[in-house]
């Protein structure tokens, strides 16, 4: 599903007088930080969007990306919205800690999580050598 074209269409559609009760449901879930309702309900409207409106929000994902996202994992929704700009190579167990802490409405960590991140910044080689990280040759 391409969750911003469901958003946007959902907007359109509630716009429509019989949906006004819908529109002051997701409103009042949205604005009492109940996401989870929120998101049932924006879901919940496919069919509508797709049969009032007449928009298909299906979103297309290459073979070759399912494909990675069935073997190596990977989060789809992120894709086309933000860029990679680094690879954890060392404190994957930070990582696990992070991913155990317990999380309420939307997945988030019920207590703020903080980090303290150093960059070191090293020559190419040096991170092929510690780490097996190729580079392209320039």
């Amino acid at each position: 599903i391409d969750v911003q074209k469901l958003t946007n269409q959902v907007a359109r559609l509630i716009q429509i007088p019989e949906y006004d009760s819908l529109g002051k449901e997701m409103i009042a879930a949205y604005e009492r930080g109940d996401f989870d309702r929120y998101n049932e309900l924006l879901f919940s409207c496919i069919p509508m969007v797709e049969k009032r409106l007449g928009q298909d929000v299906k979103k297309y994902v290459a073979p070759e990306r399912l494909k990675i996202y069935t073997t190596q994992g990977g989060s789809p929704w992120l894709d086309d919205q933000y860029t990679v700009f680094g690879q954890v190579i060392e404190g994957l167990d930070v990582i696990d800690k992070i991913a155990a802490v317990e999380t309420g409405r939307n997945d988030q960590p019920i207590e703020d999580i903080y980090m303290k991140v150093s960059v070191e910044e090293m020559p190419t080689k040096k991170i092929t050598k510690l780490y097996g990280v190729e580079y392209p040759e320039k």
